[in-house]
């Protein structure tokens, strides 16, 4: 019986005014410029109006290599789905983000934890988190990231847990991160990380400095750039091989000064391992929709095409491919650890008492929030994302916006990537990389 073959609905074809007529798969991540011909033909199949045997066996045999033509329909979709079942019940690691505190030295106004109430770890809360991590018995290594508030504020919840950490025999400590806004990265706080280094710490500076102090302040709008510079400056003289991201929340009234601020910074740091890149501001919370400009879907890819022409900073167009989709709200070994020794699926519920799914004692569950995480919807079942030609390189976007639109009846507008509303000039731009690395 011959093996029917069809036209891979991850395939995408336009004519670029200034390369041609291009060919894009999603799911092979792969692109061409082909002649006007084969364009016409495969543009005519793609719509069901020639068949595919009109092509000769050499063509056919090159686009099922390249998956532009596919034997089986859903292939990708049950790929995927497996995939992602494996990682999501893998139990071999545990994740745990843990807020020592929820507060936080900084007023920034686009910030999502607005009105949350300040609480601190206890002692006796840290103690039982380690009895919490010690009775995975099937674990043997655990991702830690240090989170908030500003954790930073609890520092010596941080050393206690990571002194009592050493005293687990069949845990390792795998990753180790933080994200901090850098202000109480002290030379004592910068020493204790020698002697227990992390992978990454992530540090956010919003612009220049007058930018900066204007978004990120202390109570009584005191400035903080200069002191998380000095402060990064000791770190990294302390750290050399800890990777330090430096992230940029980017809003329509600091976008244009991205390029230059990275430069300045790259050229102060040079020779450090440091990475610099953008971030956009999005209206999680009350306070920024009323506050923030925020960046247009449209806007982002002027000005990533602005960062590579101008700024000759290196960008990459091409599209990344998404093997799951899944993050730490779905992973059945992940939590979320709130100073009070409650349990979240996802950073941004922490202090939110309707999420809670539980606490480190063994004390009630909340399994309707929890199955929600694990088992509810996700992108392998929106029919919208099942027949999107750019799924392969689709995240599916926040899982938490997603429940938040399903179940609160919101319309948070951040589901689709962004590269969906830009493909063909996302594709000609790599397109011309591509030419240029050729030469």
């Amino acid at each position: 019986m011959e093996t029917k073959i069809y036209w891979s609905q991850f395939n995408h074809m336009f004519n670029s005014e200034k390369y041609g007529h291009i060919l894009y798969n999603a799911e092979t991540n792969a692109f061409a410029n082909i002649s006007i011909d084969l364009y016409n033909l495969l543009f005519a199949i793609s719509k069901g109006v020639k068949e595919i045997e009109e092509l000769d066996n050499a063509t056919i045999d090159n686009l099922l290599q390249r998956k532009i033509l596919v034997k089986d329909k859903n292939d990708y979709l049950y790929r995927r789905r497996l995939r992602y079942y494996f990682q999501a019940f893998d139990t071999s690691n545990l994740g745990l983000a843990v807020a020592p505190t929820t507060a936080c030295n900084f007023i920034c106004p686009y910030c999502y934890e607005d009105n949350k109430v300040n609480k601190y770890m206890t002692e006796e809360i840290e103690d039982l988190l380690l009895k919490f991590i010690s009775g995975h018995r099937r674990t043997n290594i655990l991702n830690l990231t240090w989170y908030g508030g500003e954790p930073l504020m609890g520092f010596k919840s941080i050393q206690r847990i990571l002194d009592g950490l050493k005293r687990i025999d069949h845990i390792k400590l795998g990753l180790h991160n933080m994200p901090t806004n850098g202000y109480l990265l002290t030379k004592e706080v910068s020493l204790f990380f020698k002697e227990n280094p992390m992978n990454s710490i992530q540090v956010t500076i919003d612009g220049a400095k007058e930018h900066h102090d204007n978004l990120r302040m202390l109570p009584g709008n005191l400035p903080t750039f200069d002191k998380i510079v000095s402060n990064l400056d000791t770190f990294m003289d302390y750290n050399p091989d800890t990777p330090v991201f430096i992230r940029m929340n980017l809003l329509n009234d600091n976008i244009d000064s991205y390029g230059k601020i990275h430069q300045e910074l790259s050229s102060h740091w040079k020779g450090r391992d440091v990475l610099i890149y953008p971030a956009f501001v999005k209206d999680f919370s009350d306070s920024c929709k009323s506050n923030c400009n925020l960046v247009s879907r449209e806007e982002k890819i002027e000005f990533f095409k602005e960062l590579k022409d101008k700024y000759k900073i290196d960008v990459q167009f091409k599209p990344l491919n998404s093997s799951t989709g899944l993050c730490g709200a779905t992973h059945v070994n992940y939590y979320v650890i709130g100073p009070e020794g409650e349990m979240y699926k996802c950073w941004n519920d922490l202090g939110v008492k309707e999420k809670i799914i539980g606490y480190i004692d063994g004390r009630e569950k909340n399994y309707d929030v929890l199955t929600r995480y694990l088992a509810g919807p996700t992108i392998m079942d929106d029919k919208e994302c099942q027949d999107c030609s750019i799924m392969p390189i689709c995240t599916g976007g926040c899982l938490w916006v997603r429940h938040k639109n399903l179940y609160e009846n919101k319309e948070l507008d951040y589901m689709c990537c962004t590269r969906k509303d830009n493909l063909d000039k996302i594709i000609e731009l790599q397109y011309e990389e591509t030419l240029k690395a050729s030469l």
